[in-house]
């Protein structure tokens, strides 16, 4: 991608988000889907600190 189209993907991000408020976020979580049991189940957190 170039710079300018992530400028523009910033830009719409910002418009159709609005009013939600920011939050900060530490980790992503990575579930999978138990057929069986018809759910998901934790599988991975991934941390996202530097």
């Amino acid at each position: 991608m170039t710079k300018q189209e992530l400028k523009y993907m910033g830009n719409f991000v910002e418009k159709e988000f609005t009013p939600y408020p920011s939050f900060e976020v530490t980790y992503i979580r990575i579930s999978e889907l138990n057929r069986e049991k018809q759910r998901y189940e934790k599988s991975l957190n991934v941390s996202l600190s530097i």
